[in-house]
């Protein structure tokens, strides 16, 4: 029923992040976490982005969404 993007406030974030570790060879696994109050200002930020999606359509995003419902057969055979 619908497919978007979502995590798309932090992506360029990441990006530069992702650059820049891959410029200076100190590439960190993808999932350390970070000091923590870095972790809570990228905690709010991701948490406050629930008030868009659904609102607006993001072009790009660190993660996808989909909703599907499931249909009947006679759905698909007056499709």
């Amino acid at each position: 029923d619908r497919i978007g993007y979502f995590n798309s406030l932090l992506f360029p974030l990441a990006v530069a992040q992702r650059l820049a570790a891959k410029a200076t060879g100190r590439e960190e696994p993808l999932d350390a976490v970070p000091a923590a109050p870095l972790n809570r200002t990228l905690e709010a930020v991701f948490a406050s982005e629930r008030h868009l999606v659904g609102k607006i359509a993001f072009p790009f995003g660190l993660s996808l969404f989909a909703v599907a419902s499931r249909s009947t057969q006679q759905d698909r055979a007056a499709a």
